[in-house]
């Protein structure tokens, strides 16, 4: 059940909250919760929703045997079977066919018959449950938290329904200790509510908006397509995805806070990002931290461990680490994202770019450029990249960049058809959006004027409230609106 559809706005929220509340603090409110999430998976995946439950008990089963386990010998034991097995279950349902396409390749190459390709539904969500419930157990392992004595525990920790989808990862020492009895307090349901609308607006307002013209540019690649054409198609998907993206986090955040939990934040502004590494701590920043914690971290240390064998220089070493971890990190994050080698060309491309800025010269540029130079040069980079991410195939990439320089066969003109008004607009303020500048623009307006929140009065706090939730009020009703008479359009991530 997609946040954006009429049946989870006008009713499934509302009444969950509304019964969340009245229900307290015990098993009341678990048994609600662990009901409303298995009714929100099986709205729109049906039976897939017996994975999603094996998976839960599966991980809770495990956490017990990792944290009961005698001995570090076993507890590693008990651990790796756990990872492998949710890593089993990621492959068989997201990355059969991928894999059976490589061998293929290989078998046709030696003269011997190939294989049927299988065809799987990709159950929405199995790249976050199963990240969730490989956490959960390396969580457990590290005694970072205890390990879920009941069934609800662990459908509490592993399956709620705000972050089910895409998202963000929640890990289990970031939300069991806000479990223990937790309350619903009024202003907690107010700030969720606001955080939710504000995602809502992003993502049917300037995301679905600026995506229709996105699909229907990409449409006439290779032919047809102008450079104005093209860059005006990159410009709104690198605008697209962000909104889309972090629209969809806001909302989760804005549903788990009104339940009276907090999720961590998923975005801090990545396009303002004055390096790669810096982009890579502002995006999906669940997902990065995740990848940092346990891939990059000890991959880079092993290697390290492994190199002072062979009496390098040690800053020799240590970039070689720090490259091996970024390699790693990053060719797995690409592949996470999908089962194509386009999408590992993605990852690929940006640990290049993160190796390249942790040698001398790199970091020598970055120091001496201004920032505003640094910026653009992220930015710039990163849009780049998403012509990776977005194309279908590398030929489809490679027709694509070939129109950005300047080789396309469209007339400029055409760029008219897909420019409406809406369409600018939505560029306008999702370039605000994206990159802060309206709240830059009022703190530098507050600071410049001297004006102090402890100097306001009763009447002009008063003011500034009822204009907020006249505002919020007011983007409501137009997402509603919008959504009655649109198609649904669903979030990019959901692929993922």
């Amino acid at each position: 059940m997609p946040f954006t559809s009429l049946t989870f706005l006008l009713f499934f929220l509302p009444l969950v909250v509304a019964l969340a509340w009245t229900a307290g603090t015990g098993r009341w409110r678990t048994g609600l919760l662990l009901v409303a999430s298995a009714l929100f998976y099986a709205w729109g995946e049906g039976p897939f929703l017996f994975l999603l439950v094996g998976s839960v008990l599966g991980n809770w089963g495990l956490g017990l045997a990792v944290a009961s386990a005698t001995g570090e010998k076993s507890r590693r034991r008990w651990l790796w079977f756990g990872l492998t097995a949710n890593v089993a279950l990621l492959v068989a349902f997201k990355y059969v066919a991928f894999l059976t396409s490589g061998l293929n390749w290989l078998l046709d190459l030696l003269g011997m018959p190939i294989l049927p390709l299988p065809s799987f539904h990709q159950p929405v969500g199995i790249s976050f449950f199963t990240f969730q419930g490989m956490a959960y157990l390396l969580c457990v392992a590290r005694d970072e938290t205890t390990a879920a004595r009941s069934p609800a525990r662990a459908g509490l920790l592993l399956g709620l329904f705000p972050g089910l989808l895409a998202g963000p990862i929640v890990r289990a020492r970031e939300l069991a200790p806000q479990l223990g009895g937790w309350r619903m307090k009024l202003h907690d349901v107010a700030d969720g509510a606001r955080r939710f609308i504000i995602g809502l607006a992003k993502k049917v307002l300037l995301a679905d908006v600026l995506g229709r013209a996105v699909d229907g540019i990409m449409a006439g690649v290779p032919n047809g397509l102008s450079p104005t054409l093209a860059w005006l198609a990159l410009v709104a998907y690198t605008l697209q995805i962000y909104l889309d993206f972090s629209g969809y986090s806001d909302m989760a955040i804005g549903v788990a806070r009104m339940l009276g939990l907090r999720y961590p934040e998923n975005f801090d502004l990545p396009y303002t990002a004055t390096s790669v590494a810096d982009f890579w701590t502002r995006w999906h920043i669940t997902l990065s931290s995740w990848f940092r914690d346990y891939v990059f971290l000890p991959v880079s240390y092993a290697t390290s461990r492994r190199l002072d064998r062979f009496g390098l220089p040690l800053r020799t070493e240590t970039l070689l680490a720090y490259g091996s971890g970024a390699a790693a990190a990053m060719l797995l994050i690409g592949l996470w994202h999908g089962a194509g080698w386009h999408f590992v060309a993605w990852g690929g491309y940006f640990a290049v770019l993160l190796i390249l800025e942790r040698i001398r010269l790199g970091r020598r540029l970055l120091k001496a450029a201004p920032v505003t130079l640094r910026r653009g040069w992220v930015l710039a980079a990163t849009m780049i990249g998403w012509v990776l991410f977005r194309a279908e195939s590398f030929g489809a990439a490679a027709a694509f960049y070939k129109v950005l320089c300047g080789f396309g066969h469209g007339r400029p003109s055409s760029a008219w058809r897909f420019a409406t008004a809406e369409v600018l607009l939505a560029l306008v303020v999702g370039t605000v959006v994206s990159l802060g500048l309206g709240q830059k623009t009022l703190r530098y307006l507050a600071k410049s004027s001297g004006w102090k929140e402890s100097a306001t009065s009763p009447i002009l706090e008063a003011a500034a409230t009822w204009s907020q939730v006249g505002a919020l009020v007011l983007l409501l009703a137009l997402s509603l609106v919008w959504l009655a008479g649109a198609t649904y359009t669903p979030f990019i991530y959901f692929q993922f």
